[in-house]
Order: structure tokens, then C-alpha cells, then sequence
């Protein structure tokens, strides 16, 4: 295996030069950088273990784009901006540079598409291929959406289509999800938006985290499920079955949220430009419990979703 120190300068080396507001890059002890004047900064970080959240056969260029697509998906839903990258690896000692490289460079791809920078982190020996990335990103000061602003009436909607994610995930591929940072600033900057969450985890799931923050209840209609058609295929055209990558496969990366009725339109010509937008249904008291609207009734809506402990 070869040294860390060679592996960080190769690493090193690929993550670029700092420039801009970024003032010590890799290299040193920390990061710096000049927060802009009248912005907060907003901090995320996410872990990816081998045989968990991936696995080696999906390509790891494939599976590093995915890893900071994740990161740079929780700056978006708050309406934020990302803008540095630590990255930290745990590797295996066999073949580690190849596939620090080959990790990095999907890594490269995502967070230059994105105009991410990467600006530390750390790597270690292990067992099985762990990735954990801590992301940074900047919002105007009071302006982050968070998952608790929903109310009562407010609009549910949807970005894209969904099931993706368990789409790839059967055909053993990582799913590059489509961020679209244009369409998260248009809506936040205007304050459109009341509350909102990215689908990582599964629309179900997604869903009572903002009944659970905003202290509401929901209603959402099965039909107007937006379904991708890589689900649709895998399902043999059946859409109940599709429904269920939708509500519980989860890593799709698209935005859930909820938007007060009288900016609605404004909102749905806004999103629209960027994305497939789509009304699922509204907020409801909390009382109402979270239900969804299928075959003719009202029901409780199954609180699916992935989690890693189960």
C-alpha cells in the first residue's frame, strides 16, 4: 500500500489550486475561507460505507459522484449554495491509489459541475471503502428553508420523477442524480418556499420528517405520483409496484416541499423552467395524521423509506 503522504499529494494535486474566497486549500491543518458579508454558512455531512450505501461492482468514479451529489443536495434544500468539500477515506490496502483515484475522479466531476470546491478531508486504512464527506455552502442571512415552516394548506410538490434510485439500484448501477441548483434559488430567493427536504431516503420518509419538523399533518394523492420510467420498466409497466421505489427506495435526490397557497402559480411557472414540478397534495393539522389519497379513500401512508440500522 502506498504511504498517506503519497496518496494526499496525488490527491492533492487533483482537487486544484485555491482561488476566490478560499484562502488555505489541502495542505495545512485547515481550510480557510472568507465567508461573504450578510450570509450564514450552512454545514452538512454524510457517510457512505462499503456494502451499506454502495457497492464496488456500481464503478467508484460512479459511486464518488454519487457521495458529493448527496452532500451538495442537502445544501440545496435549505436554499443554500455549496461551496467546499472536505472528503475524508477509509481504504483498503489493496489497490488504494487506483481507487482513491478513480473515486476522486467522480468526486472532481460532481463538485465542478457544481461549482464545489474541494478543500480537505483525510484518508485511513479499513476494511471496506468508507466515504465520508462534509460539505459547506453559504444562504442570506435568515433565509435558509428548513423542515419546520410548513403549515396548514401549504401546497406539496415534487421535483423530477421518482424511483430512480431503486431503479439503478437493482440493475447493481449508482444513480447520478440531476441537482438542479437554479431551481432551489429561484424559489428560496423569492420566498416561495415554506418548508423543504431532499428524497434521499424515500418520498414516505421524506414526507413525515416534514409533518414531524413543521408539526402537520398531510395528504398527498397516489396518482399524481410522478414515476420515472426506469421504475415503470423494472416494474413491467405495473405502477403500484413502481410506487413503491417512489415511496420507498429512496436516493433519488429530488426536492420535497411545501409552498403557501397564494404563491402556488408563482412558484409552479418559476419551478418549471428547471424541472418536472408537480402537486402531490397539501398540508394538513396535525391531527389529521399523514395519509394518502388511493383507490377511492383516504389512508394512513405506510411510513416506508431506507434506513441503515434496519
Amino acid at each position: 500500500m502506498p504511504g498517506e503522504f503519497k496518496i494526499i499529494e496525488r490527491l492533492r494535486k487533483a482537487a486544484g489550486r485555491p482561488s476566490g474566497a478560499l484562502v488555505l486549500g489541502i495542505g495545512d491543518d485547515c481550510a480557510a475561507f472568507r465567508p461573504a458579508p450578510g450570509f450564514e454558512t450552512l454545514a452538512t455531512s454524510d457517510m457512505l460505507v462499503e456494502g451499506v450505501h454502495f457497492r464496488l461492482s456500481q464503478g467508484l468514479s460512479a459511486v464518488g459522484y454519487k457521495s458529493m451529489a448527496a452532500n451538495i443536495s442537502d445544501i440545496l434544500a435549505c436554499g443554500g449554495k455549496p461551496l467546499y468539500a472536505l472528503v475524508a477515506v477509509g481504504l483498503r490496502e489493496k489497490g488504494s491509489m487506483r481507487a482513491a483515484l478513480s473515486l476522486y475522479a467522480g468526486l472532481r466531476k460532481c463538485a465542478d459541475k457544481f461549482g464545489v470546491k474541494i478543500v480537505g478531508g483525510d484518508t485511513v486504512r479499513s476494511e471496506k471503502l468508507v466515504i465520508s464527506i462534509t460539505a459547506l455552502g453559504e444562504v442570506a442571512s435568515g433565509k435558509a428553508v428548513t423542515r419546520g415552516g410548513a403549515r396548514p394548506g401549504d401546497y406539496i410538490l415534487v421535483t423530477g420523477e421518482l424511483g430512480n434510485g431503486a431503479a439503478a439500484l437493482k440493475k447493481n448501477s449508482a444513480w447520478l442524480p440531476p441537482l438542479r441548483p437554479e431551481l432551489s434559488a429561484a424559489l428560496c430567493g423569492r420566498g416561495l418556499v415554506s418548508s423543504m427536504i431532499d428524497i434521499s431516503d424515500g418520498l414516505s420518509s421524506e414526507l413525515y420528517h416534514l409533518c414531524a419538523e413543521s408539526k402537520t399533518g398531510a395528504l398527498i394523492y397516489e396518482e399524481l405520483v410522478p414515476l420515472s420510467k426506469a421504475a415503470l420498466k423494472l416494474s413491467g409497466g405495473n405502477r403500484r409496484k413502481a410506487l413503491s421505489a417512489a415511496f420507498s427506495g429512496g436516493e433519488d435526490y429530488e426536492l420535497l416541499l411545501s409552498v403557501p397557497a397564494e404563491f402556488l402559480g408563482t412558484a409552479l411557472k418559476l419551478g418549471s423552467k428547471y424541472s418536472k414540478f408537480t402537486v402531490l397534495g397539501r398540508m394538513l393539522p396535525a391531527g389529521k395524521g399523514v395519509k394518502v389519497f388511493s383507490g377511492g379513500k383516504a389512508k394512513a401512508l405506510p411510513r416506508g423509506g431506507y434506513d441503515a440500522f434496519l
